[in-house]
């Protein structure tokens, strides 16, 4: 049933307000009677923040124009309004609403917010992306939009990214928030897999995911010798990195070492055996001769994290 705010009788109320017991009010009677009283309210958190930065911006005589939020309650009530449209599966009438608010709103981060939320519900990632990016752009501290970013990274498989915008949820968020709760559950759920399979800390994972992607840049520009230290950096935190192992055997392949290859090849296989890259591209280099080195041969080389998401599926507890 539809909760109507008590203080207007009119909107929907949404937000939970302090010093009126809790009770759901809207967004335009939320910035009307918002006052010191409010301390500890995650909207009013959200102000003194602002007065923070404007502060410091003052101070040092500095313009930071992403800082500075322009807030319109009314514009957040027809955002709201579309929101309700999207969820309810009338996406197109929603994303109407929103563009035609774009158009005279620009700078308002909640209709970014909005128009990416729309997106995501359309399974448009890269459009809601950059809707999330500029509402964060206009507003940092804008908690929903970082967490919105976290589940499409979520659910692209793109886990570092993901770890990033939920730790930004849980720096700067309302732990009493549902979607704060969530990241925090998600980021512990995959935290203890790690532990449990591989042994390390989420801080090792994003070291060692950082180690990798340099290696595989070093691959890309074909500089094999890098590619090769920064894969054994990636191995001295997480023992047991298939990936790396497998892109070594590559590596030392197209540099004319056919033993190392194996050897690292093997080593992968080991690690698991079902391991297609490794095994596939054992059989190529199987094939060369001791000093011959790799040619531009079609290679598989899977992608670290949607690999290792897709083999151990760590985001499921």
């Amino acid at each position: 049933m539809k909760k109507i705010c008590p203080i207007c009788s009119k909107n929907k109320g949404k937000r939970y307000c302090k010093i009126k017991n809790d009770t759901l009010i809207c967004s335009l009677c939320c910035a009307r009677v918002r006052n010191n009283e409010c301390e500890g309210c995650s909207y009013y958190e959200d102000s003194k923040r602002f007065i923070i930065e404007k502060e410091k911006q003052r101070e040092k005589k500095q313009q930071f124009p992403h800082f500075i939020k322009r807030i319109d309650p009314q514009v957040d009530d027809e955002v709201n309004k579309a929101l309700e449209l999207a969820e309810k599966g009338r996406l197109s009438e929603g994303k109407k609403i929103l563009i035609e608010l774009l158009a005279q709103n620009p700078d308002i981060d909640s209709v970014h917010f909005g128009l990416g939320t729309v997106a995501a519900f359309q399974k448009k990632y890269d459009e809601a992306l950059s809707h999330f990016d500029k509402a964060i752009k206009i507003f940092p501290y804008y908690t929903e939009a970082w967490f919105n970013k976290g589940m499409i990274y979520k659910e692209t498989l793109e886990i570092e990214k993901m770890i990033e915008a939920f730790k930004k949820v849980e720096e700067i968020g309302d732990i009493n928030e549902d979607f704060v709760l969530e990241a925090k559950e998600i980021l512990a759920s995959f935290t203890k897999n790690l532990h449990n399979t591989e042994g390390i800390t989420l801080d090792e994972f994003m070291s060692a995911a950082k180690k990798f992607k340099e290696g595989y840049n070093y691959m890309d520009k074909r500089e094999w010798k890098n590619a090769i230290n920064k894969f054994q950096e990636t191995i001295s935190i997480d023992h047991h990195h298939t990936q790396s192992y497998g892109n070594i055997g590559i590596c030392y392949a197209r540099l004319g070492n056919k033993q190392k290859a194996l050897e690292a090849l093997d080593k992968a296989i080991e690690l698991d055996p079902h391991y297609k890259p490794a095994l596939h591209n054992k059989k190529i280099i199987t094939s060369l001769s001791e000093g011959e080195k790799l040619g531009d041969l079609p290679m598989f080389s899977v992608e670290y994290y949607k690999d290792l998401l897709n083999k151990k599926k760590g985001l499921n507890g």
